[in-house]
């Protein structure tokens, strides 16, 4: 019969793997206005009151940068924004383009103010490549 202690040191490595993998590597930053630079698929955290994720590129239809269009083109992005006291938080699409770059949520406006990598012919675009920089404000 296995001792109580030498059961305690192999359930010890399980446990601690299962700590490491749960704890999620998070920066919180400390002002949640002005400009922010967020990755594809990175989540930013203001606070332990909200959090700000970069899900997809949903549309990438902007004019390359090497071609000739006769409109600019669109690029529809897909975030998620939660604020403590929301239990999934609140899907957002903003468009490059157009009415859509800026929206109004909670006591929040926030702008796409550019994505990249802008498209180019010679060049394919993976989703790992893009990053935006959004405009938040704060309104009374």
């Amino acid at each position: 019969m296995a001792s109580p202690k030498s059961k305690m040191n192999r359930l010890f490595p399980i446990l601690f793997l299962l700590f490491v993998f749960s704890c999620e590597d998070k920066e919180v930053l400390t002002q949640f206005e002005g400009d922010i630079l967020l990755n594809i698929y990175e989540k930013k955290y203001f606070s332990e009151e909200i959090k700000i994720e970069f899900l997809d590129v949903v549309n990438e239809s902007r004019c390359p940068l090497d071609g000739i269009c006769i409109w600019p083109g669109n690029a529809r992005v897909l975030l998620r924004f939660n604020q403590k006291g929301l239990p999934k938080g609140i899907n957002i699409y903003l468009d490059s383009y157009g009415n859509q770059r800026t929206i109004y949520l909670l006591n929040y406006k926030i702008k796409l103010r550019e994505l990249s990598p802008y498209p180019q012919i010679s060049n394919i675009i993976r989703k790992f490549d893009y990053s935006m920089i959004l405009n938040v404000e704060q309104i009374d």
